[in-house]
């Protein structure tokens, strides 16, 4: 087994805080991301509700209502 001696070290440290892990860009792109599937999925239910309406020509039509 060898001895060794260090005499000098150089190292960075950086502090980050839990809230700082993402960029500003990044939050932006993800939050747009998830309200553009947040709209997808309405727009899915909405469909899905017309589709399985029994007797009604459209959704504003008050003879069917």
């Amino acid at each position: 087994m060898a001895n060794v001696h260090i005499r000098e070290v150089t190292g960075t440290v950086r502090a980050i805080d839990s809230e700082s892990l993402l960029s500003a860009p990044l939050l932006e792109r993800i939050v747009e991301a998830v309200m553009t599937a947040m709209a997808s999925d309405r727009q899915d239910e909405d469909r899905r509700r017309r589709d399985t309406k029994i007797g009604a020509c459209c959704d504003s039509c008050a003879e069917h209502q």
